[in-house]
């Protein structure tokens, strides 16, 4: 569940030490899968481990972004390393994925 929900995310940039990751007004339910507690610990966590700093994930609703839900589906058989919002969360930090 956290994978897709996070791949139908875009990183709309930092602030401070948030995360802000906005969600299409369709891709609501995947951002309220994000935000529950549970797994907002388990990304945080992850963007801590990779980046060595503490994070904390600023989910909002955009009205003017664009549904990734249905590319979600498309690409769910890709390397995780592939999906749109870990490339972005790779160049945004200069991160490497450690396996």
């Amino acid at each position: 569940f956290v994978r897709n929900s996070a791949s139908a995310a875009h990183v709309l940039g930092i602030e401070g030490r948030n995360l802000k990751l906005g969600f299409a007004t369709a891709d609501k339910a995947m951002m309220d899968i994000l935000s529950t507690q549970a797994n907002r610990k388990f990304v945080e966590t992850l963007l801590h481990e990779i980046t060595g700093k503490d994070w904390t994930l600023k989910l909002i609703v955009n009205e003017e972004l664009a549904s990734r839900t249905a590319a979600v589906g498309e690409h769910s058989s890709q390397d995780f390393k592939d999906e749109p919002l870990i490339r972005e969360a790779i160049e945004l930090f200069n991160a490497r994925v450690r396996l």
